[in-house]
């Protein structure tokens, strides 16, 4: 009972301070998670944990990008990348008008930067990438669009050579291809971004959050995603119950799905 009474005051300290209501995330990923950093500080109880966090900021962020899962890389899941080249792209060839695409969850931008690559290498260049995060620590290091080889270990070395400039030992993004993208602070949990989306990816968000919280999610993605719309979830993850009546499946093995209504 006590470790639940410190469970809530942790949760509701994080809010105040960073803004991020950690809700709608399932009770028993945010404790492994809190876990994790009571075992890297060397705190005996949930209790002593919560006391470290009102005197340590930094600790607070470093708590906030454990729960964030802030770890990705280029071409993650490749055969989803593989089915986005191969049938998602050719639907936006000859489009004239601006191609609007939500990068939801983006962590450090391997995801939209790959998007980018990946659209400019098929002659692709009427498209924008909005990424967003819930944390502002993730998206100042995308911004950059730096990265260590170990992220880039999955990318094709041809568009590597292509895309990036080696810059010691790490790789930097070209600037043409991070003037398609925009990175933007928002809690997918809050409200709804933008709308009138070609194409959404909300990958290996969902699986940490509550059955509501899911609900609450792909009502925002839902109606920001314009009709006839791509929407790709993580590998795990599936349409919730109560949204099923607005997709129909392109890919159900890599997960992506056309809004119909």
């Amino acid at each position: 009972m006590e470790d639940f009474k410190y469970f809530e005051f942790i949760k509701s300290y994080v809010k105040k301070k960073k803004g991020i209501d950690l809700e709608g995330y399932r009770q028993s990923y945010l404790l492994r998670r809190i876990k994790l950093r009571m075992a890297k500080k060397r705190c005996d109880d949930i209790p002593s944990y919560y006391n470290l966090l009102l005197k340590d900021d930094e600790e607070i962020q470093k708590l906030i990008d454990t729960i964030g899962i802030n770890v990705s890389k280029f071409y993650r899941d490749k055969d989803v990348f593989e089915a986005i080249k191969n049938f998602i792209l050719p639907i936006f060839k000859d489009r004239k008008d601006l191609i609007k695409i939500w990068s939801a969850g983006c962590a450090q931008g391997e995801e939209a930067f790959t998007l980018s690559i990946l659209f400019l290498d098929a002659n692709i260049k009427n498209f924008k990438i909005f990424a967003t995060d819930f944390d502002n620590e993730v998206l100042e290091i995308a911004k950059k669009g730096i990265f260590d080889v170990k992220n880039l270990e999955d990318f094709p070395i041809n568009l590597r050579i292509k895309y990036m400039e080696k810059i010691d030992e790490k790789f930097k993004v070209k600037d043409f291809v991070r003037e398609h993208i925009e990175f933007k602070l928002h809690d997918l949990l809050s409200y709804p971004f933008e709308n009138e989306f070609d194409l959404i990816l909300c990958r290996n968000v969902l699986i940490y959050m509550k059955r509501e919280a899911q609900k609450k999610v792909f009502e925002n993605l839902t109606s920001c995603l314009k009709k006839e719309g791509i929407l790709v979830l993580g590998k795990v993850e599936i349409i919730h119950p109560d949204f099923e009546k607005f997709y129909l499946p392109i890919s159900l093995k890599e997960k992506i799905f056309k809004k119909i209504t």
